[in-house]
């Protein structure tokens, strides 16, 4: 059966992101959450999810990949 998956991650400063990924949970109808350092609202309706994720800044600064690296 086929599966798909639909992830939006909000540009902008921490604050806008997270107003997004609230702002979408209400339209979603589903509340958001932190999972770890991510904020993240999601739904999903038989083989469909919907998913919108906030990285704060801190996170991706943390995370960033180092140049050259694969």
């Amino acid at each position: 059966m086929t599966r798909v998956e639909v992830v939006y991650f909000p540009e902008g400063c921490d604050g806008h992101q997270q107003d997004e990924v609230a702002r979408l949970a209400g339209v979603m109808e589903v509340a958001p959450r932190w999972e770890g350092d991510h904020y993240v609202s999601e739904k999903r309706i038989r083989q469909a999810g919907y998913r919108v994720v906030s990285i704060p800044e801190s996170t991706r600064v943390r995370e960033r990949p180092l140049r050259g690296s694969r």
